[in-house]
């Protein structure tokens, strides 16, 4: 066994100096190592910086809409169980938004626009208000910035507001309306939520809609999810639990497929890198034919040859890999820590954040791995493909 491994290690020593030694460096195999470094340093990088974009944003987004809600029908039966859910609520402490929400149209002059208004209970004191809410003046109707600008809006000025889903019962189909003062105007940074959505008081909109309902519960917080979601299941069946991943399912597909086509992308990358391989060690084995025949002369068995040639390729492979990994790891790291503000101000994010996941490790590793593993197979398939034994090949190079 001592005598076989010792044979294996002077025979990597020797192709390993063959490919790196200075008089016969072979630069192919060395832009082979290269190639396979970037690869996966540039996979791992960027998928990182990729999925710190898109949590940014789903930490953002739910700060501002809430980690879920729940959605009550605006019936008698079922406001009646709303106060008991609320009491529970009280109970254990857990923190919520208490609220009445619809559609309407805000109109000023000319101008008119949808919106989806929430209205929020004042008269609760248990109900935990995000921050941008606290900072903001709810004494009037709160416009989202984008919102108040398409319809050229500014604070201290009136606007009325159209439910086209409530009637008057006198004038028929004439949808109700009312007029109140924007006291305030927010810009979140969320595209949805400055372009739609505004807020004003739950008396308000009661007034407005002739109605005394509450159809929203938000929460601000996950740490009570599967403890609410237990007790909707169990009391409460008709009242629906939405989260913000539910609401937003066209914006987590379209997360799920910028991600997989950035990995697609890369792992074409890693094709056109591994075409190389062939080219490279096709050259490579042509090169050291004679020092194959030397190692069979000296005792070296046709399958331990095979077996050397096998481990020696994947060697170099793993190493540039685990340089790609390695290098990436530092650079995710100096972009968490040290990331300077590059972008725009327009932009949500000005820096590079990461998010780093032991997924993205396993793709940065096993892409570029399991790719150059099928070309390297090939390559060597291709190099013995016209003899059924070694000792046959290197006694026609001999001759």
């Amino acid at each position: 066994m001592k005598i076989i491994m010792k044979k294996s290690f002077i025979f990597l020593k020797t192709f390993f100096n063959y490919c790196f030694h200075a008089q016969t460096k072979q630069r192919p195999i060395q832009l082979v190592m290269v190639g396979l470094t970037l690869c996966s340093l540039s996979l791992l990088v960027l998928q990182s910086v990729m999925s710190g974009l898109q949590s940014n944003l789903i930490k953002k987004g739910k700060s501002i809409q809430g980690y879920f809600e729940i959605r009550i029908p605006e019936s008698e039966n079922e406001q009646v169980n709303l106060q008991e859910l609320i009491s529970i609520l009280k109970k254990r402490k857990i923190p919520y938004l208490k609220a009445y929400s619809i559609e309407v149209l805000l109109r000023e002059g000319s101008y008119i626009a949808p919106s989806y208004i929430i209205g929020i209970d004042r008269e609760d004191g248990n109900s935990f208000l995000p921050e941008y809410l606290r900072l903001s003046n709810t004494d009037g109707i709160i416009l989202g910035a984008d919102l108040a600008a398409k319809l050229k809006m500014g604070i201290f000025r009136n606007i009325q507001i159209l439910s086209p889903s409530h009637f008057s019962s006198l004038l028929g189909d004439v949808p109700l309306l009312a007029t109140e003062e924007v006291s305030d105007l927010v810009s979140t940074e969320i595209g949805e939520v400055d372009n739609f959505y505004s807020w004003t008081r739950a008396s308000f909109l009661h007034n407005l809609t002739r109605s005394t309902y509450f159809n929203r519960l938000f929460f601000y917080n996950d740490s009570h999810f599967l403890e609410i979601k237990s007790l909707l299941e169990s009391s409460y069946p008709n009242f629906k639990l939405v989260t913000w991943e539910e609401t937003h399912a066209e914006l987590m597909w379209a997360f799920r497929l910028e991600t997989f086509v950035m990995v697609g992308i890369f792992t074409m990358m890693a094709l056109l890198v591994s075409l190389t391989i062939i080219s490279a060690f096709n050259l490579f084995f042509t090169k050291i034919r004679l020092e194959i025949f030397t190692f069979w002369m000296l005792g070296n068995s046709d399958s331990q040859i095979k077996r050397n040639l096998l481990f020696f390729t994947q060697f170099i492979t793993i190493i540039s890999i685990l340089s790609g990994v390695l290098l990436g790891g530092i650079i995710i790291f100096l972009l968490k820590y040290y990331s300077p503000a590059i972008m725009p101000d327009v932009f949500v994010e000005r820096s590079l954040p990461v998010s780093f996941q032991i997924t993205h490790l396993l793709y940065a590793f096993f892409i570029p791995y399991l790719i150059s593993l099928i070309f390297t197979f090939f390559s060597l398939k291709t190099f013995f493909r016209e003899q059924s034994e070694i000792s046959v090949f290197l006694r026609r190079i001999n001759a």
